[in-house]
């Protein structure tokens, strides 16, 4: 009787820890690169604008600042939870793309799937792991 009693402590020990840890789904992957001015060749230094994955970016998401050098990194989306997984399927069919806005700018999406850009693997594992998706120079054409 009480192996069988400290064998159920143990098991509700066990789920209890596996329901306590926090798990993520990475809705989007980490998204890094460099803003250049089209017409003059120049990165767009320290400027503000947006930076957003197209339906999963609040509207009301602070505006991006660029560093020095024009580079970006925007932090991936996910879904945090404990013991049940949150329901995906609104996720699945969503575009993989990338809207840039900078005043002054023409606005530009960038389609960031698998086929076009080499993504780096971090962790694996999960529905989506963590990735990194490196988009090089982006040219955006100035405002007529």
């Amino acid at each position: 009787m009480k192996k069988i009693i400290t064998l159920l402590l143990f098991f509700c020990m066990t789920v209890t820890l596996t329901a306590c840890s926090q798990k993520e789904i990475y809705l989007t992957p980490e998204v890094t690169g460099y803003i250049y001015n089209n017409a003059t060749k120049e990165p767009l230094r320290q400027q503000k604008g947006f930076i957003g994955f197209n339906g999963l970016t609040p509207n009301d998401a602070p505006e991006l600042v660029l560093n020095k050098d024009g580079s970006f990194t925007l932090k991936p989306i996910a879904k945090k939870y404990y013991f049940f997984k949150p329901d995906m399927h609104e996720y699945f069919n969503m575009a993989a793309l990338i809207y840039i806005s900078f005043d002054g700018f023409k606005v530009k999406d960038i389609d960031y799937s698998e086929e076009k850009y080499k993504r780096i693997k971090a962790d694996e594992g999960e529905f989506r792991p963590y990735k990194k998706v490196n988009l090089g120079v982006v040219y955006l054409d100035p405002e007529k």
